[in-house]
């Protein structure tokens, strides 16, 4: 509804249901005045627009500043120190765990595209080794415990029907009892290890020793 309208001024209005206003404390809501005040904004911008030349300039923020820096500085070590007793809620642990995956694959990733890349032929594990291709993958299914050449794998996926190593007739010849348990083969390991039962990392190390210990067995 208009309150009042005289020549020359805008019209004021007034609300006639405070229901469908905003939560405000006024009944009362002076468009003219907002009106007139939006005019005398832009009478004034158009007169700056004509005496002052208009210049976009970047400006990096808080560069160069001394109390800034000095800011940057301490933030940066104290991102840097442990923080054990600090509890971590599970969306920033994922979070970390997976910036962590993604660094460690492209940082594995990074030597093949390069090779892609550039048309460098990367070269294969067996010849760092001085292995042949069929050596270098039995050393590796002996290493994850799923090679053929053990009696134990072969009857845990139905190829045998007794897992008993056959040249000590003692026990399952598993990986572990090949290359630290079984009595008929500790002058083999004495030979390639340097002890009869050598340690499980030691005796998994270097696949070298591996092959070397296959085909004194006849395996290879």
């Amino acid at each position: 509804m208009i309150l009042e309208c005289n020549r020359g001024d805008l019209p004021r209005f007034v609300a006639l249901n405070l229901d469908k206003l905003p939560p405000i404390s006024i009944d009362c809501i002076d468009v003219s005045a907002l009106l007139r005040k939006q005019q005398l904004m832009e009478m004034d911008m158009s007169q700056l627009k004509s005496t002052v030349d208009e210049v976009l300039k970047w400006v990096p923020g808080h560069a160069g500043l001394p109390g800034n820096e000095l800011a940057d500085e301490i933030a940066r070590e104290a991102a840097n120190l442990e923080q054990r007793d600090v509890p971590v809620d599970l969306p920033s642990a994922k979070a970390r765990l997976r910036r962590h995956a993604h660094r460690k694959w492209e940082q594995r990733l990074q030597p093949t595209r390069y090779a892609l890349q550039n048309g460098v032929r990367r070269s294969a594990p067996a010849e760092h080794l001085g292995l042949s291709r069929r050596e270098c993958v039995e050393a590796a299914r002996l290493r994850t415990d799923h090679s053929m050449m053990l009696r134990e794998y072969r009857h845990r996926i139905g190829l045998e029907d007794d897992p008993t190593c056959p040249e000590c007739g003692l026990e399952d010849e598993t990986l572990a009892h090949l290359l630290t348990d079984c009595p008929a083969r500790a002058e083999v390991r004495r030979r390639i290890f340097g002890e009869d039962e050598p340690e499980m990392r030691e005796a998994l190390g270097d696949p070298t020793k591996l092959v070397e210990l296959l085909k004194r067995l006849g395996r290879l």
